[in-house]
């Protein structure tokens, strides 16, 4: 499921005219939320982020459903290949890149930005 032809177009406004920009309002934060109630209204029990800028505003810590960061996903994913393991620690689980039916376990962000994986 994704969000009507209407929320689309306001969602990249707001990414192309001001996250794109550094430009960080509450407005922003408030549609993405309303955005994300809709969505879970209408039965989704999480939210692909498929922008690298909308998880600078909405996350885990503000979004009523689980939120999934592709930038962190790919990034993730291309550290498993890099290492050629399937699995570098604790943390949420994933789908293998070679095989989408294989769980793999990703380890939590350890940095000091004070950002959660």
């Amino acid at each position: 499921m994704r969000p009507n032809a209407a929320e689309r177009e306001a969602i990249n406004r707001v990414i192309f005219d001001g996250l794109f920009y550094g430009a960080f309002t509450a407005d922003a934060v408030a549609y993405f939320q309303e955005a994300v109630v809709s969505m879970k209204k209408a039965g989704c029990d999480a939210v692909v982020f498929g922008c690298t800028e909308t998880p600078l505003i909405v996350s885990h810590s503000n979004s009523p459903l689980r939120t999934l960061d592709s930038t962190r996903l790919l990034a993730r994913a291309a550290l498993r290949r890099a290492f050629g393991r399937a699995s570098i620690g604790e943390g949420s689980h994933l789908s293998s890149a070679d095989n989408p039916t294989r769980m793999v376990r990703i380890p939590r962000c350890s940095c000091n930005t004070g950002a959660q994986a």
